[in-house]
């Protein structure tokens, strides 16, 4: 960001009555003659959180007040930030992160707080670790003990879980689980050169056991002991350990002292490790989609989907990512409506950076490395962009991601519900040509499914329908969409609206009638030229509006006056005369104009 980015940030902001609100990233502080120290505070928080902006010169109703002396206030806090017994970092080192903005008749001064990396948090005040803050709703809270812990731990260089359990060996693994899983490692990559180690080596080169350099111990990792330890075992080093998986009969929120149809818990009828949970848990969570999941006597998976994999990939990332020293331990949950995928732990890069897609940061590297050797996870790095491409694929409901900080959680939710129907995208299949439909990727199918179904959106539309993507990614697809003739676009910024468009061959064009034609060949035709050839066009057959649109060589949306300006009159009528806006309407001639 440079600074005149940070200053009309802030002016448009100011001139926006609904934006002028505290929240989870906007912190207002009167401070008219000195910084006040709970400033520091909400530094902390948004650090250790989402990261934020603080605007000091503005009441809490959200008034400007301004600064007195704004460069001394400066001064002030620069020299604060650099001070290491005031702030533990200083993520504001220069204009376009702090600086003074004249407001009218008042100036005020802008933080703006980038969130923390995990190697770098906790940030906390005071010289004092238990002084760091995190942000919820549009408050600062001290953070716990157990919260500031794991900080500690996600900013270690060394994977938790692949330290070495001291004096443990093969007596804590499940036999039938470590069987299970190099017979699937066969199945799945018979190959390998490590399929033909012993079980010693192969558990090293997985991660499951190693040596201590410094102590020189040996021993099973924690990542060994989680995937295929005895029950026992795992619940001896891992006392907040769980894994829960509940299937529910309706949509509504529940905990575990609800009823529920079906659930599997380590209950000691099996070894409860991970690995034995997994297997268990994924054929429940398939049986919701259309198309079968069938694993066979390989466990290798057959007629698998894209909706499959995401799920698969979903279930895998929550017990890959989950931090089994926090509270609540992973927990499962199936709904008529969707699949809830929640872990304890915290994302350790930023939402927005997940969603924009590339490397991620693994918190249980064994844990990952164990699955990927069995074809359960893709690759390293690729776990949402996997989840969000088999569910766009499948014309489903984009998955949601949720983070909570107390506790410390994220939530991973697929909607079992699809975008567009069948009907509908064989519809738009032939509408654009199924040649044409097939060459797209998933994401622009998804734009002109969302299109087709309301006629028309604006920008802003799209973009509240596609919250699940950073904007840029939803503004560079409809352009390349519009750019490529697949839609129509009229208005300008924000106010853009945009329509379906199909390119008519020459050859489709000259069985056109010869007033179509003529409008076709025009920018601006003349509107009894426009109100003939929608009458031509519409003789003896039904057509949308996007039809005619298409034929027409126009955006949709003026078209809509001409359609029901000829209805009036008697000219066209309605396939849905009592609803305007059904979402099939069509139109046709009427025969006495004939």
């Amino acid at each position: 960001m440079n600074y005149c980015t940070l200053k009309v940030r802030v002016l448009e902001l100011l001139q926006s009555d609904a934006s002028r609100k505290e929240g989870l990233q906007l912190e207002f502080k009167r401070a008219e003659a000195k910084v006040p120290e709970d400033m520091w505070e909400t530094y902390s928080a948004f650090a250790n959180t989402r990261g934020g902006l603080i605007l000091l010169g503005i009441d809490d109703s959200g008034k400007v007040q301004g600064v007195q002396n704004p460069e001394r206030m400066k001064g002030q806090l620069e020299n604060n930030l650099h001070n290491p017994s005031k702030v533990s970092l200083n993520l504001c080192t220069d204009e376009s992160t702090l600086d003074s903005i004249q407001v009218g008749e008042h100036v005020i001064i802008a933080i703006d707080v980038r969130p923390a990396a995990v190697n770098e948090k906790p940030v906390y005040i005071n010289g004092n670790m238990g002084q760091s803050f995190y942000r919820f709703g549009s408050r600062d809270f001290k953070c716990s003990e157990e919260q500031i812990q794991q900080m500690v731990r996600d900013k270690s260089t060394n994977c938790p879980t692949g330290r070495v359990i001291p004096k443990t060996g093969w007596e804590c693994i499940d036999s039938p689980t470590w069987k299970a899983y190099r017979q699937r490692m066969v199945s799945y990559k018979f190959d390998h050169p490590w399929v033909e180690l012993d079980d010693k080596t192969l558990l090293e080169k997985l991660g499951g056991y190693s040596r201590d350099e410094e102590t020189g111990v040996e021993g099973i990792t924690q990542a060994g002991l989680l995937m295929f330890g005895t029950d026992d075992a795992i619940r001896r080093y891992f006392p907040r350990y769980q894994v829960n998986y509940c299937e529910y009969g309706d949509s509504g929120q529940h905990d575990f002292r609800t009823r529920w149809l079906d659930r599997i818990y380590p209950d000691g009828t099996w070894a409860g490790n991970l690995y034995q949970f997994f297997f268990r848990v994924l054929p429940k969570l398939t049986e919701t989609l259309k198309q079968p999941f069938i694993l066979d006597e390989n466990l290798i998976a057959m007629g698998e989907t894209d909706a499959h994999k995401s799920v698969r990939e979903s279930l895998a990332n929550a017990i890959i990512h989950a931090d089994y020293y926090g509270q609540g331990g992973v927990m499962i949950s199936r709904y008529p409506d969707r699949i809830e995928l929640s872990n304890p732990g915290t994302l350790l890069v930023p939402l927005e950076q997940i969603r924009k897609g590339g490397v991620s940061v693994c918190r249980n590297i064994g844990l990952q490395t164990m699955f990927l050797r069995i074809g359960i996870v893709e690759k390293m790095g690729s776990g949402y962009d996997t989840i969000l491409r088999g569910w766009l694929e499948e014309g489903m409901i984009p998955p949601m991601l949720l983070e909570n900080n107390c506790p410390a959680r994220v939530t991973c939710t697929l909607p079992l519900a699809a975008i567009i129907n069948r009907e509908e995208k064989q519809k738009l299949q032939e509408y654009i040509g199924l040649e044409r439909y097939q060459n797209l990727d998933s994401l622009r199918r998804v734009v002109l499914h969302l299109i087709t179904a309301k006629g028309e959106l604006t920008s802003v539309e799209l973009g509240e329908a596609l919250a699940f993507l950073p904007k840029y990614r939803v503004h560079e697809t409809l352009k390349d969409l519009e750019k490529s003739g697949y839609l129509h676009a009229c208005g300008r910024a924000s106010g853009k609206t945009y329509g379906l468009r199909q390119k008519q061959t020459e050859s489709e064009s000259k069985d056109l009638p010869s007033s179509v034609i003529l409008v076709r060949k025009k920018k601006r035709a003349k509107a009894e030229e426009m109100k003939q050839a929608i009458l031509d066009l519409c003789r003896d057959r039904w057509m949308g509006l996007l039809e005619i649109a298409a034929a027409l060589d126009r955006h949709p949306h003026p078209l809509r006056y001409t359609l029901r300006l000829l209805e009036a009159k008697g000219n066209l009528e309605f396939r849905f005369p009592e609803n305007e806006t059904h979402p099939k309407q069509a139109y046709r001639t009427r025969e006495k104009m004939m």
